[in-house]
């Protein structure tokens, strides 16, 4: 699933919360469309990935949950995870958001060199969303233009 920064409230979210989830055929669609993460130390790696803007991969988190944070505890125990993956989308030096991959019925086994494409791919995700961004302020802006030329302007002029 894709988690993106909320600038203004300072805590990520799903993309798509809507979008139904399953766990070993169990819904887990509720837990996702209140999915909200402060960005404080408190979430554990979603944090760490966060701030260092570097990605995460851990194996085996049964075996360390010790060295885990109370929520990544609480994740890993509730969908039973065998491995998962964190990485951030980062544009500018900024991080947007994460790329959190997991497979919830078996362990992920990748190479290094397939790690380092999914980490290329999060890249081009970081693009594809920020151009996205560009593109939706460039419209806010075109509509605060447009109605300020309309309040200025004689009706059949603005038109």
């Amino acid at each position: 699933f894709l988690l993106i920064y909320d600038k203004k409230n300072h805590y990520l979210k799903p993309l798509l919360p809507s979008k139904e989830v399953f766990n070993k055929g169990l819904l887990v669609n509720n837990f996702f469309k209140n999915f909200e993460v402060n960005l404080n130390k408190s979430y554990g790696t979603l944090h760490r990935t966060f701030i260092k803007k570097k990605p995460i991969f851990i194996k085996n988190p049964q075996k360390d949950l010790s060295k885990l944070g109370e929520y990544d505890r609480t994740i890993i125990e509730t969908f039973h995870l065998e491995s998962f993956a964190q990485i951030p989308l980062v544009i500018q030096n900024h991080c947007i958001g994460i790329l959190c991959i997991t497979r919830l019925t078996r362990e992920l086994d990748w190479t290094r060199e397939e790690f380092k494409d999914l980490c290329s791919f999060a890249e081009q995700i970081s693009g594809a969303i920020h151009n996205a961004n560009l593109i939706h302020d460039l419209e806010q802006e075109q509509k605060k233009s447009e109605l300020m030329l309309r309040n200025i302007l004689p009706t059949e002029l603005a038109s």
